[in-house]
């Protein structure tokens, strides 16, 4: 009966011993997740000062210049010196 008393205190403290890593990874995990909150917040600030000059800019009657990211190159159709079919272009299409 003892030796059953002892298995289960070291089961308990095994399973402790389990949740206590469990909980700092999820700790760790908690301060990352903090971190990015942050950083997100950052930018919604900036980009919300950006609204705002734009709106000012357009409530004024000011031409407003957005900076936008540059767009990828779409596919283009290879280099050619004779009449192309209507098929062709369709199945490039």
């Amino acid at each position: 009966m003892m030796a059953n008393f002892k298995r289960e205190i070291q089961a308990l403290r095994a399973s402790k011993v389990a949740k206590d890593c469990e909980l700092q990874a999820c700790k760790v995990e908690d301060e990352t997740c903090k971190a990015k909150v942050e950083a997100y917040k950052a930018r919604v600030e900036i980009l919300e000062a950006k609204f705002k000059g734009c709106m000012a800019g357009v409530a004024n009657g000011e031409v407003v210049q957005v900076s936008t990211a540059p767009k990828g190159n779409a596919l283009r159709p290879p280099a050619f010196h004779k009449a192309r079919s209507t098929m062709e272009i369709d199945n490039f299409l």
